[in-house]
């Protein structure tokens, strides 16, 4: 089980209450009582924060997969994978609609975290057995990036216990 950082869940906290635009790693230090030394050692930048943020959803998507028989297909393989990141997607809503809703502003953030997001997408199509290599593997990558962020967006305004709307969407 991946344990979050606890200078990485205040930050989160923060984002969740005052928006992506408002926070800075010195609002992170002063609520931890430390000193920015010490925030600038362990996150040199906020595009750091959201780094790790995403290589612990990545991780807790991989451990809390279900192994697949030998009888499912890629597609279903996918569909599993795909739930499995909303459940542990689910706790940190609140942070992701601040980061969807700000982060289109920040034009740092949306080009810095492309590459970060491509990443995340290429582990989800891994676990579900898609090939990511090559040239076909780059542009599957792409392609479920786009189908993926759609999914997402319905995510984020479903407030339905049973997701509804993203099952629908997806």
């Amino acid at each position: 089980m991946t344990k979050t950082d606890p200078f990485l869940k205040t930050a989160l906290d923060l984002i969740a209450e005052n928006g992506w635009t408002e926070f800075t790693l010195a609002d992170l230090a002063h609520k931890k009582k430390v000193k920015l030394a010490e925030v600038h050692s362990k996150y040199p930048s906020r595009m750091a924060l959201i780094e790790a943020f995403l290589r612990i959803l990545d991780q807790k998507t991989l451990e809390d997969l279900e192994t697949f028989g030998a009888d499912e297909t890629k597609h279903d393989r996918l569909f599993a994978v795909i739930m499995t990141r909303f459940d542990v997607l689910k706790p940190y809503k609140p942070v992701l609609s601040k980061l969807w809703q700000e982060g289109w502003k920040d034009p740092h953030l949306v080009i810095c975290s492309l590459p970060l997001g491509l990443n995340s997408m290429s582990w989800i199509l891994q676990a579900a057995d898609i090939d990511t290599t090559g040239f076909l593997g780059a542009l599957r990558i792409k392609t479920f990036s786009l189908f993926y962020l759609s999914i997402v967006c319905t995510w984020l305004h479903d407030e339905s216990e049973t997701m509804d709307k993203t099952m629908a969407n997806l």
